[in-house]
């Protein structure tokens, strides 16, 4: 995280474990195993809390946002009226937590389903999608079809779509 962009990295195991080998007893270099990690994903935003849930980055930014990134796609969820602090989520509700300086606390739905059925979109992995599609709450769907328009995949939306005059 710096102060206005934060890099999400991936990490390329191999080459760590063999950078920690070779150098092991070593006085470490101020480079580090430079190879090891590569730049996955760049949020222009200054982020001031965040969680992995899997592949997905939901964080806070200091505009009091909620957003998700899937790969280098940001997403919104909500933004709060005040300034909270991201405490974690719970697949058990799939909701989010947060609490502010008061001891507030306060959740957002955040179904794993429609998160996974955007990062299958995304992968083009068409497949994987109708398959999670029916795990979805009904009341996303919506949402569900105006991602859909939004990376032009007007087929695929159209076989979901509830309402009539959008069909």
């Amino acid at each position: 995280m710096c102060d206005e962009i934060t890099y999400i990295l991936k990490c390329n195991s191999h080459i760590l474990e063999k950078y920690i080998e070779e150098n092991e007893g070593k006085t470490a270099s101020d480079e580090g195993c430079v190879d090891g990690f590569e730049a996955y994903c760049e949020i222009n935003d200054k982020v001031v809390g965040g969680l992995f849930l899997d592949e997905v980055f939901v964080y806070v930014n200091n505009k009091n946002k909620i957003n998700y990134a899937i790969e280098d796609k940001i997403f919104s969820i909500t933004t709060l009226n005040n300034n909270y602090l991201l405490l974690g989520y719970l697949t058990s509700t799939n909701r989010i937590y947060l609490m502010d300086k008061s001891y507030n606390l306060i959740s957002y739905s955040f179904p794993a389903s429609f998160v996974n059925y955007q990062m299958a979109i995304l992968k083009k992995d068409f497949n994987e999608a109708n398959k999670i599609i029916k795990e979805i709450p009904e009341s996303y769907y919506d949402k569900i079809t105006k991602f859909l328009e939004k990376f032009e995949y007007y087929d695929v939306c159209y076989k979901i779509v509830k309402n009539q005059n959008q069909k």
